[in-house]
């Protein structure tokens, strides 16, 4: 069968996914896939966990980005309370069959590295797996390369005072490395590019009728001496 094409988005809005879990259920396929799934938990399916237990293994990534007001700016549209409440229904569903692995995952940008900490600490407590390894890098003003220098040295200041308390996750450890070798990373085009973070959300804020001070103070103090 062929897949059609479809546009980004969460695999919950997308009926391509549901489409292709059937399919693959009445060919009898499901037993020997492994399936790997997204969701910025939106949206709550109740049919899920059971379309899930029909396959060998299913890894679900709940992507979080940040902390209440913070992640309901960075994924505009986003209700922080809905996000927590849906996050608890499929942990309650997804717990009950041992082929699902459930993990909140964030992606790194220039809004959310330096509070990174502050993410793991939350959903740590809450005794839920939670990881990062992807940095985005599509363009500049998502890209932590181009940060102010100042932003950079608080953001390293901040994360490796936080390390301690991850001495037993060498995961996160060795990801943290990465990102803080990746982020001193000095791009060819910096001088020039350099502001484009700011530019962005001063734009977004015209555009949303936000204000990115209000949800990102420590942020917004260190861009103001930048």
């Amino acid at each position: 069968w062929r897949i059609p094409q479809t546009k980004n988005g969460d695999a919950q809005t997308i009926t391509l996914s549901e489409d292709a879990m059937t399919i693959l259920e009445a060919r009898r396929l499901t037993t020997n896939q492994k399936l790997q799934i997204h969701t910025n938990g939106t949206i709550y399916d109740p049919k899920l966990s059971s379309m899930f237990a029909k396959f060998k293994e299913v890894e679900v990534a709940y992507s979080i980005d940040a902390i209440g007001k913070k992640n309901d700016y960075i994924r505009s549209g986003s209700d922080w309370s809905t996000v927590i409440e849906n996050l608890n229904f499929y942990r309650d569903d997804f717990y009950k069959h041992a082929n699902i692995k459930f993990t909140v995952r964030s992606t790194v940008t220039p809004l959310n590295v330096l509070y990174l900490d502050e993410t793991h600490e939350y959903f740590s407590s809450k005794d839920f797996t939670i990881d990062f390894g992807n940095v985005v890098t599509d363009h500049p003003y998502n890209n932590v390369q181009y940060l102010p220098k100042n932003i950079k040295l608080e953001t390293e200041k901040k994360l490796k005072k936080y390390q301690p308390i991850l001495k037993n996750n060498r995961k996160w450890l060795q990801n943290l490395d990465h990102l803080l070798n990746f982020m001193h990373h000095i791009p060819a085009n910096y001088k020039l590019l350099q502001n484009s973070f700011i530019q962005r959300n001063n734009r977004m804020d015209q555009i949303r009728k936000e204000k990115f001070s209000e949800i990102f103070p420590e942020m917004h103090q260190l861009l103001s001496h930048s």
